[in-house]
């Protein structure tokens, strides 16, 4: 439909119609920019998410690459992993579950605190964060199709 339909639909119909038209049309239109405001300020959401998820995975990189317990930095995967947890809370569609999200965030969030985590004898675990980025990755990924 193109705007000389609009115009010649318009011309056609009497005044209290154009006015209910109007109206009709105002309304569209406010829903529409309601519902593009929300899913905008979702994808925000999920974007910020996106990036917690990539320094968490960074952060369980540069752990398992240490021998030893390294409390500082593993209070701060601790934290990042609570945030995100929030953030996903926070979030709670019906879309998230469609992706099986929760499942990805258990095996991401176990691919980097399971094991000797936060142990004096742990070892440095190279072949760990093959697991980390792979299940950080799937996370993302599900993330970004919701």
């Amino acid at each position: 439909m193109s705007w000389d339909d609009v115009l010649i639909f318009f011309s056609s119909i009497g005044w209290s119609d154009k006015i209910t038209a109007a109206l009709i049309s105002a309304i569209i239109s406010y829903v529409v920019t309601k519902k593009s405001f929300k899913n905008s300020h979702y994808q925000e959401k999920i974007k910020n998410l996106c990036s917690r998820i990539e320094k968490a995975e960074e952060l369980g990189e540069e752990y398992w690459n240490q021998k030893g317990a390294v409390k500082p930095l593993a209070r701060k995967i601790v934290s990042k992993l609570g945030i995100i947890n929030d953030d996903i809370n926070e979030l709670n569609s019906k879309l998230l579950k469609k992706h099986n999200i929760e499942q990805k965030i258990i095996d991401f969030r176990q691919s980097i605190t399971s094991g000797l985590f936060e142990s004096e004898k742990k070892t440095e675990e190279p072949g760990r964060i093959a697991q980390i980025r792979e299940s950080a990755s799937r996370l993302r990924n599900a993330m970004k199709l919701c």
